[in-house]
């Protein structure tokens, strides 16, 4: 616990604005560094609370920006105000005898820095500041703070699709990837996703629920066939035989759907898998959409590790499948138009 709550991995909003980009370059240099689900709510907690005490202390510092203050914390309050709630419940849940010290500890340490740097902002620099806070409102935000607060609004928590619909939405493109074997494609995804590179060869692109910590998985995979398919090639990619064939690396099938995208015939391949790595054993509940693209067959596979009993799975599953639906409608395709 002291490791965890030792330091917060920010420098306080006036600081933050003049090293942006100085920041955003060194980012750039720096390998991955995993961290745990805690560390990434705590480093988001620490985000919110600078935010509160850079409004409070702008108001008295400088009253003529009164209403600049106000804007800045009326959008944020309207965007993540219950997100912000809902980070401090998880790490309620996380800790639940230790919480409510170890955050008075954190306030106790971090407001004497804070305000101590917020008074040597000049009105120029506070200016920026709640620009930045506006920004933010828009879903402007580093990770994993970005990822923490959408993933823990309760709103978007209860329908997983209302993020997106709510246009908190990234764009992936295939376009230059060396696993997409010159298929370009592109497609919209849940910024609460954490975007990681697969290691498999087939996997151009995965994305990982709630910052990378979560148990929904979801991936653009691409394989090429040895010779352009025929017509009737195309044609038995498309019934519940290969569908069949095609469980028999993913799972058990469990329903065969078919339906059409980007001009294109579509198979949808509903599954229940188990995964074995060593001596664990996982269960998913997943669903395959895939099509032939030329010489190519594209699939957005999902899947949902949700610990517990198969109905559990299924649960987790129905509430996430229309967000999936909307992942797979954003698919585009640009060669399916020439």
């Amino acid at each position: 616990m002291k490791a965890l709550f030792c330091t917060y991995a920010r420098v306080g909003l006036v600081l933050a604005a003049s090293l942006a980009v100085v920041s955003t370059e060194m980012r750039a240099q720096e390998p991955p560094v995993k961290t745990t689900t805690a560390q990434d709510l705590v480093a988001t907690f620490g985000l919110c609370y600078d935010q509160r005490v850079c409004l409070t202390q702008f108001r008295q510092m400088y009253p003529e920006l009164e209403s600049q203050v106000m804007i800045a914390e009326l959008r944020w309050n309207i965007a993540f105000q219950a997100a912000e709630e809902g980070v401090e419940a998880r790490l309620k849940v996380l800790f639940p005898d230790r919480w409510a010290d170890s955050r008075a500890k954190l306030i106790a340490k971090w407001q004497p820095i804070l305000r101590h740097q917020n008074s040597k902002a000049t009105r120029e620099m506070a200016i920026k500041v709640l620009e930045l806070i506006q920004q933010r409102a828009k879903g402007v935000l580093d990770s994993p703070h970005r990822e923490m607060l959408l993933s823990s609004h309760p709103r978007f928590a209860k329908a997983p699709a209302l993020e997106f619909t709510s246009g908190y939405t990234g764009t992936f493109s295939s376009k230059g990837h060396s696993k997409a074997k010159d298929v370009e494609l592109t497609i919209k995804y849940p910024l609460s996703w954490k975007k990681l590179e697969a290691d498999r060869p087939n996997i151009v692109q995965k994305w990982i629920s709630d910052g990378g910590h979560g148990t929904d998985v979801f991936m653009v995979l691409v394989r090429r066939f040895p010779t352009l398919p025929t017509a009737q090639e195309k044609a038995e990619l498309f019934t519940e035989s290969f569908a069949k064939e095609m469980c028999e690396s993913l799972g058990k099938l469990v329903s065969y759907t078919t339906g059409r995208l980007e001009r294109q015939p579509l198979g949808i391949v509903h599954f229940t898998g188990t995964t074995k790595r060593l001596d664990l054993t996982v269960d998913a509940r997943g669903v395959c959409y895939y099509l032939v693209q030329d010489d190519a067959i594209v699939a957005l596979q999902f899947m949902c590790y949700a610990p517990g009993d198969p109905e559990v799975k299924e649960s987790r599953f129905k509430q996430l499948e229309p967000l999936f639906k909307l992942i797979v409608n954003s698919l585009v395709l640009p060669t399916s138009y020439e």
